[in-house]
């Protein structure tokens, strides 16, 4: 049995994954009702007990779950829950499959290419609490727990509501004004959120990929003037777009919390963010990446 920990961006498409390889798949949430055509059930994620008895049984555990985009929401909530899976999962003797982010990796301005050596020592708060997690992670490993971690760049893709670029482009699909953070001449990487349910699967299930960390496969960085651009050609028009610097964020922040949040992530977009995942492409040669094209063709005809 495969357990997918939350049913947002990543694990919606991981549990369609695993359902579609004929794999046998039980969401587990920590709210919402039932899925129609999955096995699901409602936990509270922060509670140690309720967590071990939904993993129970499990082959492998996905943890895809999000919490608020909140610092002291981060602080306070995210080491309990990765130490209640990580304690469910020794209890049944699951593999552990956590998908991450890059917020660890530092400093500023990042090392280009960002491969999965690069040095953890992040500059941002919300990046304090993502290494804790991870050495959380390791130290379980060592206790013998297998662990894989798919460490990705930023996510779009359709539907993707955490996404910036994908806000972005929601907005211009109804002729609004699409806002791009940082500076639109620097490189950037997006990870197209299918190619991670993919990927994350293909890794899970093969036997020679745990003990590591995978850079989910991603398209090769463009700037934030071409990434616009073919959006434009995509939607047939010319769309209204601004871009959003840190003082600006600073002051729209008074008027919009998610952008004081999101302040202190900024050093990602001010300068080059090339993410590489060629050692996903050599394990994997046949995966079938999803270009910028197809993503945001399909992005934009979603919000159509």
């Amino acid at each position: 049995m495969n357990v997918v920990l939350g049913y947002g961006n990543v694990g919606r498409l991981i549990a369609e994954e695993l359902r579609a390889s004929g794999e046998d798949v039980m969401v587990v949430r920590h709210a919402g009702g039932k899925i129609e055509g999955l096995e699901s059930i409602t936990v509270d994620a922060l509670d140690r007990q309720s967590v071990e008895q939904a993993l129970h049984g499990a082959q492998r555990v996905f943890v895809t779950t999000g919490l608020e985009y909140n610092l002291k929401v981060w602080q306070r909530d995210w080491p309990i829950l990765i130490d209640n899976v990580i304690a469910g999962a020794k209890v049944t003797n699951a593999k552990l499959i956590f998908i991450d982010n890059i917020y660890l990796y530092g400093p500023a301005p990042l090392q280009n290419p960002i491969t999965e050596e690069h040095p953890r020592k992040p500059v941002s708060r919300k990046g304090l609490v993502r290494l804790g997690l991870v050495e959380e992670l390791e130290e379980a490993e060592r206790d013998g727990l297998d662990v894989l971690i798919v460490r990705c760049a930023d996510f779009y893709g359709p539907k993707v509501a955490s996404s910036g670029i994908t806000m972005a482009i929601e907005a211009m699909v109804k002729s609004k004004t699409g806002y791009f953070m940082g500076d639109p001449k620097t490189r950037h990487t997006y990870s197209y959120v299918p190619d991670i349910a993919r990927a994350s699967v293909a890794l899970a299930i093969a036997d020679d990929t745990y003990s590591q960390t995978w850079h989910a496969p991603s398209a090769a960085a463009l700037t934030g003037n071409e990434l616009m651009t073919l959006v434009d050609e995509t939607m047939g028009k010319k769309g209204k777009w601004k871009t959003m610097s840190r003082n600006s964020m600073l002051l729209m922040g008074v008027f919009i919390p998610i952008l004081r949040e999101l302040r202190e992530m900024m050093y990602q977009f001010e300068s080059d963010y090339v993410f590489d995942s060629s050692k996903f492409a050599s394990r994997f040669p046949d995966f079938k990446l999803t270009s910028y094209e197809e993503g945001i063709k399909a992005t934009v005809s979603s919000n159509t």
